[in-house]
């Protein structure tokens, strides 16, 4: 039982071979009442005829040059290269093909979208042959798995053996190296409300447009450093609980440095809300 596109379900009765084994000819028989699509292979059919031949066509797609998506720093790239990045097929499809101009967009049935690269020629004089039409296929956003070789790196036997192993054999980040890249993230961040409070200076006392650039443009670099080291984007007054939450709270230099943060984010908020108000300066230094 198969189904016919646009027509519905087909029972076939038999198939007729050539000496070779071929597959000639087929005998079926309509069984448009069965309705029941979930279990039957759908077919694209076309009707040839000699009013109407199908159109060559030749449907390419361009796969990964890397079956990697990452390369490790020190790993070498060429074995990684793939080696059959553009596959093309042959396909047969209808006349109306023949229409189609170069840029034209289609979608196949069963085949998804399609570019026109180069229009249908026929039959040359010169070399007595036609030049089929050639599709390039659009990617519809859905990721596909990469080639085994490639992304699926760790195999079944090697995560079977990372689950069943003992848990005095895992390797896990020591209290220090959590505690120390902790620690530098708040110096980071700090460094950013510090440089924050330089470009806001300069542009208050209408300072020159390379010096604020100047500014901003370290402002800029400092928050991808920040973003790039802790994951998460740079917000004024944030106190980096999720950072800070990452570690033991048994650990007294981090008890410390949270404590340190707190303080100095709050009399920023103090600073702040003095140049809002345009506090006279001698408060504003006392505070």
């Amino acid at each position: 039982m198969v189904t016919f596109i646009n027509w519905g379900n087909i029972s076939i009765t038999k198939m007729h071979r050539n000496a070779a084994g071929k597959i000639i000819s087929l005998d079926a028989k309509l069984n448009l009442e069965n309705e029941d699509y979930e279990k039957t292979t759908e077919i694209t059919w076309l009707a040839e005829t000699a009013h109407a031949l199908p159109v060559p066509a030749v449907c390419v797609t361009y796969e990964h040059l890397i079956t990697k998506p990452v390369l490790g720093k020190d790993e070498d790239f060429k074995p990684r290269v793939s080696r059959s990045s553009k596959p093309e097929e042959l396909m047969l499809g209808d006349p109306c093909l023949k229409d189609l101009k170069k840029a034209d967009i289609i979608q196949l049935q069963r085949r998804r979208f399609f570019i026109c690269d180069q229009p249908y020629e026929p039959v040359s004089p010169y070399s007595c042959k036609e030049a089929p039409r050639i599709l390039i296929y659009i990617p519809d956003g859905h990721t596909k798995e990469m080639p085994t070789s490639g992304s699926k790196e760790k195999t079944k036997t090697e995560t079977t053996k990372n689950e069943t192993a003992p848990l005095k054999e895992r390797s896990a980040p020591s209290l220090n190296d959590t505690c120390a890249a902790a620690e530098e993230s708040l110096v980071l961040y700090s460094r950013v409300a510090a440089q924050g409070d330089v470009v806001r200076e300069l542009k208050a006392k209408k300072a020159a447009k390379e010096e604020i650039d100047a500014a901003v443009k370290q402002l800029l670099a400092l928050k991808a450093e920040y973003k790039e080291k802790t994951g998460q984007e740079y917000k004024p007054g944030n106190s980096l609980v999720s950072v800070v939450q990452t570690i033991p709270l048994r650990s007294p230099s981090v008890l410390e440095s949270k404590s340190l943060y707190d303080e100095i984010a709050a009399q920023g908020e103090v600073v702040c809300k003095l140049k809002a108000e345009k506090a006279p300066k001698v408060l504003f230094l006392s505070s």
